[in-house]
């Protein structure tokens, strides 16, 4: 719990009282809507929570193997009643198609010999759990659109700052480990990316979290550009700003930025320490990043074309993808790397494709932009994006929608926040609309 609200173990109790105190404060104001539950959704949550836990433990002793912390007999002896009392879970589901894909996975995973692969393969089980888990109904919602912040003394609201930055950091972080763990059992010949992308096809989980999906060295070794835009699976905008003139990226265009967020984020998990942990021979991978770094000279559209792109339509001198990071950083007081820059924006990019498409009316766009926004600045963001789309916006009603009276209420609240004067026109035109 201290981990995921980005509290150490060195900090102080008082920090973390008024840490846990502020975020009492928040979840006050949601509006808790409690549903009932039929006898058959009760069943399946059953289902689940047990096999959930025997994954658990499973997945805790595979780690103690791993690190040498467990006698060998010791750990055949447990992983065998574990194995058993999980089979046994997962039959009594076996009717269900996404627990089916997973007991044909742990019956592949269970004959590995390697702790590593073992470790692997129960940390990516439970990572599919957690997606499973994701769609399936839920007795409680917490719906926080219509919380304020104007009693928030200045201490609280940099308690939520450091909150927000500590649960986007364990984001990026739960990725690229799971990305380990896909790359070391794809170099053990198990075809998981087959199993991912049918989860994605026959059950419709997305697997938000991975925004990358890497083969084997073997397999990647061999890959394309196209391969490596294939990989990245976070969306990106596909419309930018040209001397003013809005244009559309060609498919080229967009598989060059993807490839290139693919490689950059490759590069980013060569240097996990965890990465030599599973890999005692890294030349393959040496050898792939030597190859990367000769690629990113050949792109004919390249981040930084992207990047100054956009600071062309904000009105910002960006030199460089780099830079947009940067900026990015010191606006919502992060540390994001370029990948989780781009990812972080994909909530806004849903709303805006939604938008156009006509899935979504302004009103819930308002409240969609209230639940994931962390700031006002935030919703002014979503709709920008969608400005720069095209795509027309009530105003009046992504402010409802958002928790305020009226378009005019949010601009003051925008001011006072953050100390500018905008006239509802003068916001309107800023925003484009």
């Amino acid at each position: 719990m201290r981990e995921a609200i980005g509290l150490t173990i060195s900090e102080s109790p008082e920090k973390a009282v008024s840490m846990f105190y502020t975020m009492h404060l928040m979840f006050k104001q949601s509006n808790l809507e409690i549903k009932k539950l039929s006898k058959e959704e009760k069943k399946r949550i059953k289902l689940h929570k047990n096999i959930s836990g025997e994954i658990g433990k499973a997945k805790s002793l595979a780690e103690k193997k791993f690190e040498n912390r467990i006698l060998d007999k010791k750990f055949n002896k447990d992983l065998n009643k574990i194995k058993k009392n999980l089979s046994k879970a997962l039959s009594k589901a076996e009717h269900i198609k996404e627990y089916e894909l997973l007991n044909s996975f742990i019956i592949e995973v269970n004959k590995f010999d390697s702790p590593s692969a073992l470790t692997s393969g129960y940390n990516l089980a439970g990572f599919i759990l957690g997606d499973i888990k994701n769609n399936m109904p839920k007795k409680f919602y917490h719906d926080l659109t219509k919380a304020k912040f104007d009693s928030f003394t200045q201490d609280q609201l940099k308690d939520l700052g450091e909150i927000t930055k500590a649960s986007k950091l364990n984001k990026n972080k739960k990725s690229n480990d799971i990305q380990l763990d896909i790359l070391n059992l794809e170099n053990e010949g198990m075809p998981v990316n087959k199993l991912l992308d049918q989860y994605r096809k026959d059950i419709g989980l997305k697997f938000d979290n991975l925004n990358l999906q890497l083969a084997s060295s073997k397999e990647m070794s061999r890959w394309a550009l196209s391969d490596w835009a294939n990989a990245w699976k976070s969306p990106i905008p596909k419309k930018v700003q040209k001397a003013g003139i809005e244009v559309s990226l060609s498919s080229d265009e967009i598989e060059s930025v993807k490839a290139q967020l693919a490689m950059q984020n490759f590069q980013e998990i060569l240097n996990i320490d965890e990465f030599k942990n599973f890999f005692e021979d890294t030349s393959n991978f040496e050898s792939i990043q030597d190859s990367l770094e000769s690629s990113f000279a050949s792109f004919s559209f390249t981040l930084d074309d992207f990047a100054k792109a956009l600071g062309d339509f904000r009105g910002l001198e960006i030199n460089n993808y780099a830079d947009l990071t940067a900026l990015a950083n010191a606006q919502h007081n992060a540390n994001w790397s370029v990948e989780e820059y781009t990812s972080a924006y994909s909530g806004h990019l849903e709303v805006v494709k939604q938008l156009q498409s006509g899935d979504l009316s302004s009103f819930d766009a308002g409240q969609i932009a209230g639940q994931f926004a962390e700031t006002l600045q935030e919703v002014a963001d979503t709709v920008a994006a969608a400005s720069a789309a095209g795509v027309s916006v009530d105003l009046e009603a992504v402010a409802q929608g958002a928790g305020y009276d009226s378009f005019a209420a949010a601009v003051a609240a925008y001011n006072e926040q953050y100390g500018t004067s905008y006239t509802v026109d003068q916001a309107r035109e800023a925003l484009g609309q």
